[in-house]
């Protein structure tokens, strides 16, 4: 459970044969949370509260970035418990890593209907906005649309499917290509578990198309292509 996430792994994945998910502070009180801000402050303390549960190993951030994670690395680890602390993919990506990941019986289900609306002219769009500043300024909405066009120019059945976190630019897409566009009426209150499964929905329409015309900075776009091992254009990219 990640502390800025509102919602549980369980409320959007299935659970993992032997595995075991540890939730944690997903029903934490403010004072709760703070104290185990404090707890964690440091290196050390992490180190040594960590070595009490009998880790063999340990690798933190810096660490992490730095490890190839390969057939040699796993036979290292194996027998072992290891924790790795890491904001950032530590593998080779690679679509067969995501099929460990499959979202509950209900995502699941408004996924693979709306899915059949797609065809083999379907793209994906991800138009990232809200605090991406990166994407905002390279990934501009007059670049969007120019890639929209070049495509729509050289197939006249081009449609695509939907995705961004801005209610504003969803209904100009809309209006500019109205019945070319498909997708998913989310819940944006941005505090409950709902808003998460909406994106998670999003995510994986977007795995379900034939390619992703992306958002610069942003790897919501990417994830989704690897999770449908499709290609992906970046917009705005250099």
């Amino acid at each position: 459970h990640n502390k800025h996430l509102n919602a549980k792994f369980t409320d959007l994945f299935k659970p993992i044969q032997n595995v075991k998910i540890t939730s944690y502070g997903a029903k934490d009180t403010i004072l709760e949370r703070l104290k185990l801000a404090q707890i964690f402050a440091s290196r050390g303390q992490l180190i040594e509260i960590l070595a009490k549960r009998k880790y063999d190993l340990i690798l933190n951030r810096g660490e992490m970035k730095s490890l190839k994670f390969d057939d040699n690395t796993v036979y290292d680890f194996s027998g072992k418990r290891v924790l790795m602390r890491s904001g950032k993919k530590f593998y080779k990506p690679h679509y067969f890593s995501y099929t460990f990941f499959q979202p509950i019986k209900f995502l699941e289900e408004i996924i693979n209907t709306r899915a059949k609306e797609f065809d083999v002219h379907t793209a994906g769009v991800h138009v990232r906005r809200n605090d991406n500043i990166k994407a905002i300024l390279k990934s501009t909405n007059k670049l969007f649309f120019e890639e929209i066009d070049h495509r729509i120019k050289n197939n006249t059945n081009f449609n695509f499917f939907l995705a961004t976190d801005c209610p504003e630019t969803e209904a100009l897409f809309l209006s500019r290509y109205g019945e070319r566009i498909h997708y998913y009426k989310k819940d944006r209150e941005i505090k409950t578990k709902h808003f998460y499964q909406s994106a998670l929905i999003d995510l994986y329409l977007l795995s379900r198309t034939k390619e992703i015309i992306g958002s610069y900075y942003s790897t919501f776009s990417k994830d989704a292509a690897e999770i449908g091992n499709i290609p992906i254009f970046i917009v705005g990219e250099d």
